[in-house]
């Protein structure tokens, strides 16, 4: 009995990690796609309306740290209509404290910049375009774990039959 207990648990933390996996996966494909899709997308000037960073505490290996986030935002017109965006590129933003005032230093408020905007979708825009090396990263990590899962249920333990 409690080998097959054993067996489930074993089972059903496999499939956690082939399920985080393929969300990893698709996120990350997602996000490269518009990546990749971006430096095809139209342009527009814009105007930088916020420029601040946020702090949040985080906790781990019984260690506290701090992960700030730029926050951008800026305005832009399409015909005559305003828009307001606050992606700057499609990487994560929490970052460390330096590389966060880095972008607000990039992106202070008041700055007219280059608004590059989703034809198909006029309220999706950023200020960078274009895929780099750290787009893989979800891909790469979603993969191994998916990976890892499918190597778990593969080498899970039978159950003896008596």
């Amino acid at each position: 009995m409690q080998r097959i207990q054993k067996n489930s648990l074993f089972s059903i933390f496999a499939w956690l990690i082939i399920i985080m996996g393929m969300s990893l996966l698709f996120i990350g494909a997602n996000e490269f796609n518009n990546a990749q899709h971006s430096t095809h997308w139209l342009e527009t000037t814009g105007k930088i309306i916020q420029s601040d960073i946020s702090q949040k505490l985080t906790s781990r290996d019984q260690t506290e740290h701090i992960i700030y986030s730029p926050h951008i935002r800026y305005e832009y017109t399409i015909e005559g209509r305003i828009y307001q965006a606050d992606r700057v590129n499609f990487l994560p933003q929490a970052t460390t404290q330096s590389a966060a005032e880095a972008v607000n230093k990039q992106y202070p408020i008041g700055k007219i910049v280059t608004v590059y905007f989703n034809p198909d979708d006029i309220k999706i825009a950023v200020l960078e375009t274009g895929a780099t090396i750290q787009n893989y990263e979800p891909l790469i990590i979603g993969g191994v774990l998916l990976l890892l899962g499918i190597v778990l249920l593969r080498r899970q333990p039978k159950p003896k039959t008596v």
